[in-house]
């Protein structure tokens, strides 16, 4: 359902903030396994508007305010290294040794 989302915004600029889009886009991919009735019920409900209002609480939180986002938790420390927006490979090799360095010489 994700890839079909992104493909019809990203590649049709369908514009997925419509329900009708979204009923369509969801009607393609479910088939007969979920009435059309039933899907618009799911997509007008609130069965899962508190999960994602938490989401968006947290994104916020942890300053997220674009994507793509990272976050590369330290095994050790458990604290986050914190990417934001498209990065080269070498940024994230760069994050990973600096993180494998520190396990390895012990400089929490």
């Amino acid at each position: 359902m994700v890839d079909a989302i992104f493909h019809a915004y990203f590649e049709e600029a369908v514009n997925i903030s419509k329900l009708s889009n979204l009923e369509k886009i969801g009607a393609a991919i479910l088939g007969d396994t979920m009435p059309q009735e039933q899907l618009k019920e799911f997509l007008e409900g609130e069965e899962l508007r508190a999960e994602i209002q938490q989401e968006i609480s947290s994104a916020r939180q942890n300053s997220v305010t674009g994507v793509p986002a990272f976050t590369i938790v330290d095994p050790v420390t458990n604290k986050g290294n914190f990417l934001s927006g498209a990065q080269p490979p070498e940024r994230f090799a760069h994050t990973f040794a600096a993180i494998q360095k520190k396990a390895v010489t012990g400089n929490l």
